[in-house]
């Protein structure tokens, strides 16, 4: 595949996250209560089984008040979610990646474009959503069902893509086929925007968010591939943010093997 240069892949960035930011924390929550009352929207069904959903409010709505929260569902084919959770559980995953024979300089290159947004793609349409009562954090009952407009940049990368970089999407990571699992980090990725940009507003640095979290990917694939040091890592964890991003723009040649460069 041809090289791919930062400023090319930073063209349009910070147009499309502003957008995606506006339009998810813009989602009518009124009535809407973590404790009480969540709403399902549903973004995507794969052609494989899986269905992709946003859960709002998330629970940093109450344990920090931040409204923006939400939380991503992917569902398998038979209807079960997939057991990864959280940010730092993807790390897991990344090892798993690894034991099935992936060419990690691929997986890194596809998150450094997930972190610009590179292979995102605007949608505009009706969505289905189902809001359901909870009890202790368990669901209950449904208490409603509709449709809502809504538009935003989603995960729709060239299938091409795969094929240039090698990667087999028929293999599965936590019973999820790969496209659907990596729309999912995307939308992890979307919910570090959306918090971050309420937390910080007018003097939200870009670099919050999701570039910090699809980058600390790449930087557990650095130390997965030997090409940083144990330490090197956790003095960038120890840093009190919580993330550690790859974030030497200058070494984007190394860990993608010459697929993005600077």
């Amino acid at each position: 595949m041809e090289k791919l240069y930062v400023h090319d892949l930073k063209k349009d960035w910070k147009k499309k996250q502003k957008f995606n930011i506006d339009n998810f924390n813009s989602l009518d929550r009124e009535g809407l209560d973590f404790n009480q009352l969540r709403r399902e929207l549903l973004l995507k069904k794969f052609d494989t089984g899986e269905k992709l959903y946003i859960v709002y409010p998330g629970k940093e709505s109450v344990s920090t008040n931040n409204k923006n929260d939400f939380y991503p569902v992917l569902t398998l084919e038979n209807g079960e979610p997939i057991e990864t959770k959280a940010f730092s559980e993807v790390w897991d995953d990344l090892f798993t990646f690894k034991e099935l024979g992936f060419d990690m300089s691929a997986l890194a290159t596809i998150f450094i474009r997930m972190a610009y947004m590179y292979d995102s793609k605007k949608i505009s349409k009706s969505f289905s959503y189902e809001d359901y009562f909870y009890e202790n954090d368990i669901r209950k009952d449904k208490k409603d069902s509709g449709t809502l407009e809504f538009e935003y940049y989603e995960y729709a990368p060239d299938s091409e893509l795969f094929k240039e970089l090698g990667i087999l999407i028929n293999k599965k990571i936590q019973g999820a086929n790969i496209i659907p699992y990596l729309a999912y980090n995307d939308l992890i990725a979307q919910n570090e925007d959306c918090k971050y940009s309420l937390k910080q507003g007018k003097e939200w640095k870009h670099k919050s968010g999701r570039l910090n979290t699809c980058l600390t990917h790449v930087y557990v694939i650095a130390l997965i591939e030997h090409e940083c040091t144990f330490a090197e890592i956790m003095k960038k964890f120890q840093n009190g943010s919580g993330v550690a991003p790859f974030d030497q723009q200058y070494k984007y040649s190394k860990i993608t093997n010459n697929k993005i460069c600077k």
